[in-house]
């Protein structure tokens, strides 16, 4: 069953292709994985920090637990070991979905918006992790201005998904 609830709305479309934007230990991109119709994934996450004792988010270790995590479907994952911002140019246009939960301070969850949002095609899938913490809430609002923005907790964590879908992503574009 997938765990994020904005991903049902993909649920039946063939060859999907699409971005996750911090990737940790890979359990997001699993779920992914294995309940959508996934040709291509690209999971972007530089793996340089270290968050202290006992944690793994952003560290080699997150690193090592996903590529174990995910070794089945190697074949579907494109990975891509830089930050967000330096990834995209290695990231195709037309993507079916994006999933943003990389660094949650405002201004790069805005920088991801801009750089990723263009890439998504006409009726894709726009979403994020954590639209209960302040900067990514504020950073997702101001860049959709006045438009409806979609929210749900996921079913594992509790945590705050947000979404958007719309037939006309090329207003946001600056298209």
């Amino acid at each position: 069953m997938i765990n994020r609830l904005p991903f049902k709305y993909l649920e039946g479309e063939k060859d999907l292709v699409g971005v996750e934007i911090g990737v940790d230990c890979g359990t997001n991109a699993l779920n992914i994985l294995q309940n959508l119709d996934i040709k291509r994934l690209y999971l972007i996450d530089p793996y340089d920090s270290w968050l202290g004792e006992g944690k793994k988010a952003g560290s080699e270790i997150a690193y090592a637990e996903a590529v174990e995590k995910l070794k089945d479907f190697r074949d579907k994952i494109v990975w891509i070991l830089k930050k967000s911002e330096y990834a995209v140019d290695n990231v195709e246009c037309d993507l079916d979905f994006i999933y943003i939960d990389g660094h949650h301070g405002y201004e790069y969850v805005k920088k991801d918006l801009e750089l990723y949002v263009p890439k998504v095609r006409k009726g894709g899938l726009i979403t994020g992790h954590d639209f209960d913490y302040r900067d990514v809430h504020i950073a997702v609002i101001e860049y959709f201005k006045d438009k409806i923005i979609g929210y749900c907790k996921d079913k594992d964590e509790g945590s705050v998904d947000w979404f958007y879908i719309d037939s006309n992503v090329e207003e946001y574009n600056g298209k």
